[in-house]
């Protein structure tokens, strides 16, 4: 097999293996995002042959336009040259643009996340900055050397999701000691050792809204499904409206599930908790649920036993997700708008690209807007 030969049948295989028709992200971002993904991984080297529109079109089934359109954003961003009665060609370095900026982001909740990247593409491209997106999965940290991926792709600053694991913790404390520009979006994990700023949503300031919404509505047999690593809302949860302590604490149920809600029917246990704790407390009225896929789950236990939301179980979600729209009935969560995330993203990481000396707390908790549904009645 010669060079063209070989790049031809590495960016096919590749682009049919992370390309979903189902997915709803545009099928021209995708093919774009992960070409892009090959070239700066360098996996396609500069002057490489790409396929041509048409054979793309074929080989992944989609309409010559998408690819098309897929091709022009990538010579727009100088990743890729156009020659006449050639082809298309991976640019040589002196056609790539610098300055790049790392954006990883689990694939497996990539609608939310692009959102926040689209964002967060638009504060650093006024700087000169280009943000590269790098989906990643629950085995990246151990698969990959996070630095020299990083080196690798000539990123100045990152934008990352902190995993499970020691191999996650490990490589951010490599970036730590590097002093290199990043931040952390969206979970709390590794930061009792980690220097990096963490932006993320307001889960205490949730917690606190959802007892204080369901005790105005006469709610005072509430119960709790939160993970057990946040020790803010668990507290918040016990200072409200319960005095018996025997009681508060049974109803303070820990679901340790971190993933993505596609990963839900991994967790075996999850169910068998969820209708363990429904069995047992059926004293509670209302129900405080940390993650959507937990929701979804009360909503689909509660239908088995006979038992109806809200009529004779209220229930409200600390964190918002499309599926808690799509479910019957809708589920009442606390949302926060992917724009808000992104734009205080991108401009903490400005902050830290330019080295000034940060005023700010390394925690940057964004507050929640309830999205009152169909889940929440008066008792």
């Amino acid at each position: 097999m010669n060079a063209i030969e070989n790049s031809f049948a590495t960016t096919v295989a590749h682009l049919r293996a992370t390309v979903d028709g189902n997915s709803c992200v545009p099928l021209y971002h995708q093919i774009a995002t992960e070409l892009e993904t090959l070239i700066q991984e360098a996996v396609l080297q500069p002057g490489d042959a790409l396929p041509s529109d048409a054979e793309l079109s074929r080989e992944l089934g989609v309409n010559p336009p998408t690819v098309r359109r897929a091709m022009a954003g990538l010579v727009d961003k100088g990743l890729v040259v156009r020659k006449r009665q050639a082809g298309a060609f991976v640019a040589r370095p002196d056609h790539v643009r610098s300055r790049n900026i790392g954006f990883f982001y689990i694939r497996e909740d990539q609608c939310a996340k692009l959102q926040v990247a689209e964002t967060v593409q638009k504060e650093l491209a006024d700087s000169g900055y280009d943000l590269k997106l790098i989906g990643i999965d629950a085995t990246f940290y151990e698969r990959e050397s996070l630095p020299a991926q990083i080196a690798r792709m000539d990123l100045v600053g990152a934008i990352l999701v902190a995993l499970p694991g020691e191999a996650c913790r490990k490589a951010l404390q490599e970036l730590d000691a590097a002093h290199f520009p990043y931040l952390r979006l969206g979970n709390r994990m590794w930061s009792e050792c980690l220097r990096s700023p963490l932006v993320c949503s307001d889960v205490n300031g949730a917690a606190s809204a959802a007892l204080r919404l369901l005790a105005d509505r006469g709610h005072q047999e509430i119960g709790a499904l939160i993970s057990p690593d946040h020790d803010q809302v668990a507290v918040a949860f016990r200072e409200a409206f319960i005095s018996d302590d025997e009681k508060r604490e049974a109803r303070l149920f820990p679901i340790r599930f971190t993933g993505p809600h596609a990963q839900w029917h991994t967790f075996r246990e999850g169910p068998l908790l969820v209708r363990g704790y429904l069995e047992t407390h059926r004293e509670v009225t209302a129900l405080v649920v940390e993650h959507a896929s937990c929701a979804v789950e009360v909503v689909r236990q509660c239908r088995a036993m006979g038992r109806r939301i809200p009529d004779d179980l209220s229930l409200v979600c600390l964190f918002d997700h499309p599926i808690l729209e799509a479910t019957d009935p809708t589920i009442s969560a606390f949302h926060v708008p992917p724009s808000r995330v992104g734009l205080r993203a991108a401009r903490r990481l400005l902050h830290l690209l330019r080295h000034d000396e940060s005023p700010d707390p390394a925690l940057d908790a964004i507050q929640h807007d309830l999205i009152d549904r169909q889940s929440i009645a008066p008792r």
